[in-house]
């Protein structure tokens, strides 16, 4: 076999040579060839030059598309971080909107110098309690009472005026009477304490607390009375889950606040639940309709009358 004619039979087997796809004969006879002549071996390095920058250029190509799928991988989820923050913001300002609502028209109503509130608990002890508030320009006049089985019982009745330190509490079934004097009492007498709707008179006092709220409570809507709708807020965060506070859309005024399963009762000498009830407070308001007569201070002739000043008999 001529030189050259075995020099082109090995050059065309050179390339399965570098692929390792040769038959053992074959390879073996290449390898022979490649002993002795330079021209092979140029040829050689020259096929193995070129399969490894195709393999550089191949490896390039595919860390090239790693690194757009990385960045198209990172610009997705940048972009769905910013459409979730955006819901979540969205989310945020209309729930905001509802408490700023909210508290501007409990503000208007609780700025009222006429008004009577009632705020009613019904216990699991089979009695429910109710507390009356009369307040007309600056006085006011508290009513506590119990109903039962047993009929009304009228606990005991507050007289006051804002700003005062003092207050007079009055004893009805005992005829006493105990008026209670100094600057602590000022404190009670506030006008912010008096006027005090439950939840939303935070939100009328701290803008901070207006602000937390849309984050930590959910707000939904639902009606307990035919033709009057109502926000219900639940403590979002809350595992238990049995907290809420109902507030009239068109008042702005808490109605209802409602502890559920928060009272237990035991058969006699166990700990057997007997029965598990719930807690719950119903406010109602009425607005320039209290009298003079209402806040009055009435005479105490026939009751035994004490005072205590700064907390001393």
């Amino acid at each position: 076999m001529e030189k050259k004619n075995e020099c082109d039979i090995v050059q065309d087997l050179l390339l399965s040579y570098c692929d390792d796809t040769l038959s053992s004969s074959s390879k073996k006879l290449v390898e022979e060839h490649l002993k002795n002549c330079v021209n092979c071996q140029a040829k050689l390095k020259t096929i193995k030059d070129d399969i490894k920058q195709s393999h550089d250029d191949e490896l390039k190509e595919i860390d090239y598309l790693k690194k757009i799928r990385r960045k198209t991988r990172v610009k997705s989820i940048v972009l769905a971080i910013c459409i979730i923050l955006a819901v979540l913001f969205a989310f945020y300002i209309y729930n905001f909107s509802i408490v700023n609502s909210i508290a501007n028209r409990a503000t208007k109503n609780l700025n009222y110098q006429n008004f009577y509130r009632e705020a009613m608990t019904v216990s699991s002890n089979n009695s429910t309690s109710v507390v009356k508030t009369y307040y007309k320009d600056g006085k006011y006049k508290m009513v506590f009472e119990t109903y039962s089985d047993e009929g009304k019982k009228v606990n005991m009745v507050k007289y006051a005026t804002v700003g005062s330190d003092e207050y007079i509490v009055v004893y009805e079934n005992n005829k006493e009477v105990t008026v209670y004097k100094g600057d602590v009492y000022k404190i009670f007498n506030s006008e912010d304490n008096i006027k005090f709707s439950p939840f939303v008179s935070d939100l009328t006092r701290f803008f901070v607390y207006r602000l937390s709220v849309p984050f930590m409570m959910s707000i939904s809507s639902d009606t307990f009375d035919v033709g009057r709708e109502y926000y219900v807020f639940k403590n979002r965060f809350s595992s238990n889950d049995n907290w809420e506070m109902w507030v009239d859309k068109e008042s702005g005024l808490t109605v209802r606040e409602i502890s559920r399963n928060s009272t237990k009762s035991f058969y006699p000498g166990t700990n057997v639940t007997k029965s598990v009830s719930d807690t719950i407070t119903s406010y109602s308001y009425e607005f320039n309709g209290v009298t003079d007569e209402d806040v009055a201070v009435p005479s105490f002739d026939g009751y035994i009358v004490t005072t205590i000043e700064d907390g001393n008999g």
